[in-house]
């Protein structure tokens, strides 16, 4: 019940927005689609998870994500998210989080 029936509630869900957002940005960038690539893109999801992390724990406005020989030709890539691009990012999962935290309080 605590989960209304979404056994991901939240943290997984989150982490696959911040991937989705930095495979998209590394497109963009330098026209790499890292998707194919399984072990490039558990990196990637390890970086994402820790950027999660420090935007999510403490009172910082923004993080940043490296990976040391990342990109083809073996070129590093690195970025930032800012709070408010996480919180917007992630808007839609906060929702629901709040509707079946209401719901459990309800129960």
């Amino acid at each position: 019940k605590a989960t209304c029936g979404d056994s991901n509630l939240g943290g997984e869900d989150i982490n696959i927005e911040i991937v989705r957002y930095f495979k998209k940005e590394i497109f963009r960038k330098h026209n790499v689609d890292i998707t194919p690539d399984h072990k490039a893109v558990q990196r990637l999801r390890q970086s994402c998870e820790m950027l999660k992390r420090n935007l999510s724990a403490y009172e910082c406005s923004e993080a940043s994500i490296f990976l040391d020989s990342f990109l083809p030709g073996g070129k590093d890539f690195s970025s930032k998210m800012s709070r408010a691009k996480f919180e917007s990012l992630c808007s839609d999962i906060f929702k629901k989080t709040l509707i079946c935290v209401e719901k459990v309080l309800l129960d």
